[in-house]
């Protein structure tokens, strides 16, 4: 069974399962200049190892590191509460409920006239960070891409 059918098939009662990735999460995540230098790296010009190397410093969140997606994943939670006021509260209760770092997992009865559930993925869409590919899996196992 693969990951993305074993997860919908955990999903609740609700008949759709929708899943989205946010496009590059991480390097929307701006590091602090105070915890920059715990994101430093040496980087030869030219790729010439005989020259000295460069020392440089991630200005944001890099996929790999250890802190990268807690960080992330409170950066989203954060802005979800410091905006509230912005949106319906099924948009921000959609981030802080059914987010799992990057990647949304929510299930919902129908994909007919759901305003509460697919007119706040819509703003989604318009706040940043961005999200790709919201993907929906219906009951009979079609599968639709917005």
């Amino acid at each position: 069974m693969s990951d993305c059918h074993s997860q919908c098939v955990t999903l609740e009662s609700p008949a759709i399962g929708l899943m989205a990735d946010i496009t590059a999460m991480f390097h929307q995540v701006k590091v602090s200049d105070s915890d920059a230098d715990f994101l430093r790296f040496l980087w030869w010009p030219d790729g010439d190892v005989s020259q000295p190397p460069l020392e440089h410093r991630m200005t944001v969140h890099l996929f790999g590191a250890t802190s990268s997606p807690s960080c992330a994943s409170y950066a989203l939670r954060r802005t979800a509460k410091d905006n509230r006021e912005h949106f319906r509260p099924e948009v921000t209760d959609t981030v802080l409920q059914n987010f799992y770092v990057d990647d949304l997992l929510k299930s919902v009865p129908t994909a007919r006239g759901d305003p509460s559930t697919f007119g706040a993925l819509g703003e989604l869409h318009s706040w940043p960070p961005q999200i790709k590919n919201i993907f929906f899996l219906h009951e009979n196992g079609i599968a639709t891409f917005k």
